[in-house]
């Protein structure tokens, strides 16, 4: 379960990363 969750994290925050990325990009 705890495996699960860092996983989740890890997903979440690249996702935050491509969106911010693409912002920066699209600027």
């Amino acid at each position: 379960m705890k495996k699960k969750i860092l996983a989740l994290k890890k997903k979440n925050l690249n996702y935050k990363i491509n969106i911010s990325y693409n912002l920066t990009r699209i600027k």
